[in-house]
């Protein structure tokens, strides 16, 4: 059993005044954490108890997701049907969810915390991003989703890549560099001399990049 110490900030609709007991269990691979909480002990008012599930880190793993929801005493999987249109509900979330289960809560007063890093080498970064957008698509305010680093540099890949919008390429591909987007450097590389020091002495000339950006694929490297 390891101990964890968990903070989380919570609408004022939703904060409790008193909390109780904060207590982690692992079972197996996955962790759970359960934060018991009572409401305001104001006259008339029955305490209730809320349950908070931390999940965090799982980086494309969809074997490992799949365990903490089915060891999960908060998270469960409901059948689904799978849904293959592509447009969006309300102009923002793609109905698009082709699995034939999907996230749920096991009662109606609990919430899910995911702490970041949905993305990385796992190989099933969609499949646990659509699942978790699916669970706050269905409950919003007992959803709360934080980036991590992982997700945040993502991030980076549309403004430092660009789009290539060019189908007829004519000049070939010795030119593709052209159309990546100029890159000024990263502020934490400042001073550094590295690929990328936005106070190299070489001063940028005709849009040239401080980075390396002789191909999208040395560039992707480079991110």
């Amino acid at each position: 059993t390891d101990c964890v110490c968990l903070v989380i900030m919570l609408p004022k609709r939703l904060a409790c005044r008193r909390i109780v007991s904060l207590s982690a269990s692992v079972h197996g691979d996955a962790q759970c954490i359960h934060q018991r909480s009572f409401a305001s002990s104001a006259p008339g008012r029955k305490r209730r108890t809320r349950q908070v599930s931390f999940l965090t880190d799982v980086e494309g793993d969809a074997a490992y997701f799949d365990r903490f929801v089915e060891n999960s005493r908060i998270l469960c999987f409901q059948p689904a049907s799978p849904n293959f249109d592509r447009t969006k509900s309300g102009g923002k979330i793609s109905t698009f969810f082709p699995y034939n289960k999907q996230v749920a809560f096991r009662t109606d007063c609990s919430m899910l915390v995911y702490g970041g890093d949905v993305c990385d080498k796992g190989g099933s970064d969609l499949y646990i991003l659509r699942q978790l957008l699916s669970l706050q698509h269905r409950y919003p305010e007992r959803v709360h989703l934080l980036m991590g680093n992982r997700d945040i540099n993502k991030m980076r890949i549309v403004p430092e890549m660009g789009t290539d919008h060019s189908d007829d390429n004519t000049d070939g591909d010795d030119n593709r560099d052209q159309r990546l987007p100029y890159h000024g450097g990263c502020w934490w590389l400042a001073g550094t001399g590295l690929d990328g020091d936005p106070l190299a002495d070489d001063k940028p000339e005709n849009g040239t990049s401080k980075v390396p950006s002789n191909s999208p694929a040395e560039r992707l490297r480079w991110i």
